[in-house]
């Protein structure tokens, strides 16, 4: 009697069939990821994936999950449901959450996301790793690169792979690196030093920076 009059008031709202949400929590991130679990089993990847991992640049609405071949679940309003492998190797939790590995969601991202966007949640997730760690990271994401069935994107991920450093301190500023060497400008020196001061990008050989990005 309760959960009924809960639902007429619209204090629960429907997610999917057997699956509510708190109407309070309908945009909540986390609660529609762990609707779409309870509803479909599968693992939270892509664009969702990679909100949950903490970038800022890509994921929010909807909510992305892949599940195995065998699963005949569509996709519907605010859920968009892949169909493949999903090796456990490459899942962890987050908050309970079952979740695509930072190295296994940057991957996809660098081949599926716009590149503005994929390369900043790039550099979002090196800005957050010691120095030392950030080498082999970036190779564990080429490899999972290298190894995709689908080889859409490939080549361009490689390449905003490479330009992924970490050092930008912003979204913008690495959508700005993007822009600079697409437009064939050579590749700037990001967060520079001169003297006591610091400029977002400079090209030190030629005595010329770009702060305030």
């Amino acid at each position: 009697s309760r959960l009924r009059t809960a639902i007429e008031t619209g204090e629960l709202v429907g997610f999917g069939r057997r699956v509510l949400l708190d109407a309070q929590r309908v945009l909540d991130l986390r609660a529609r990821s762990a609707a779409a679990q309870l509803l479909t089993g599968g693992v939270l990847v892509g664009p969702t994936a990679s909100a949950l991992h903490g970038c800022t640049s890509v994921g929010g609405y909807p909510v992305h999950v892949r599940v195995p071949y065998d699963q005949r679940i569509r996709s519907r309003a605010g859920m968009v449901v892949h169909q493949g492998t999903v090796d456990p190797a490459e899942v962890t939790t987050m908050d309970g959450l079952r979740v695509s590995t930072a190295d296994v969601m940057l991957g996809e991202i660098l081949c599926t996301a716009p590149s503005r966007g994929a390369l900043a949640c790039a550099d979002e997730l090196l800005r957050r790793m010691r120095p030392d760690d950030r080498a082999p990271f970036v190779a564990t994401v080429a490899e999972h690169i290298a190894g995709r069935t689908d080889r859409r994107g490939a080549g361009r991920a490689i390449t905003l792979l490479g330009l992924a450093t970490g050092v930008p301190e912003t979204p913008a500023q690495s959508a700005l690196l993007l822009i600079l060497v697409e437009s064939g400008f050579p590749r700037p020196v990001c967060q520079h030093r001169i003297g006591r001061h610091r400029v977002d990008f400079a090209w030190p050989e030629h005595q010329i920076g770009r702060a305030h990005v």
